[in-house]
């Protein structure tokens, strides 16, 4: 594949340098890409094509996945592309099992948040968005449970509570769980810390799923 067909895609130095081949010196033509503003940083090793800047955030999405080891788009960012809260958001957040890390480029803020081993690979997506990129998100079950996980104080201690904070302070798409799948739920609480917290997730669940 010529990397001119390559523009939807972030680019390892790999994938870039096989597809530049061409040339006698790969590195020195992404050097000189980048030089000419015809390729952007993404962070070590990866890059994308300055031309299609904020072009799909698909493709935002998918540079969030590779960027930084083993990841998925989460929290905020998933909600919002469910169109489940009324808070736009501009950070890309991700969950990963490594160290935290915030990541600022070109495309935007990318920031991961550390996840146990044990709950990551619940409850996700692999979504395609064309022929050549791809992106993993979790589902918006998911997404709430690592909300809870990763934010610390929470002042959850009741399903009072829990609702209080889904329709004030996320402000929710309460109607969303009439739907939810509550297995996703139920595995996070087996599985994961903040029991208690998902626990009422799962009782909305219920409530909504009942009337």
């Amino acid at each position: 594949m010529k990397y001119y067909e390559l523009e939807d895609v972030g680019l390892s130095q790999a994938v870039l340098s096989e597809a530049l081949a061409e040339y006698k010196r790969p590195n020195d033509k992404i050097s000189y890409m980048i030089e000419k503003g015809e390729l952007t940083h993404l962070a070590r090793g990866f890059y994308a094509y300055t031309n299609y800047p904020n072009r799909n955030l698909f493709l935002n999405y998918h540079i969030a996945n590779i960027i930084y080891g083993v990841s998925y788009i989460s929290r905020y960012t998933a909600l919002d592309h469910y169109s489940l809260i009324s808070d736009g958001v501009v950070t890309y957040e991700s969950m990963t099992m490594k160290r935290s890390k915030e990541i600022i480029n070109d495309r935007g803020r990318f920031t991961y948040h550390t996840l146990a081993e044990e709950v990551f690979p619940i409850g996700l997506r692999s979504i395609a968005a064309n022929e050549v990129c791809t992106y993993i998100m979790a589902t918006p079950e998911k997404a709430l449970c690592d909300i809870i996980w990763t934010s610390s104080k929470l002042p959850i201690t009741s399903y009072k509570d829990m609702l209080y904070f889904l329709e004030e302070d996320l402000r929710f798409d309460m109607d969303y769980f009439a739907k939810a799948d509550v297995t996703i739920f139920e595995e996070c609480m087996a599985k994961g810390s903040k029991k208690n917290m998902i626990k009422y997730l799962i009782k909305m669940c219920n409530a909504y799923q009942d009337a």
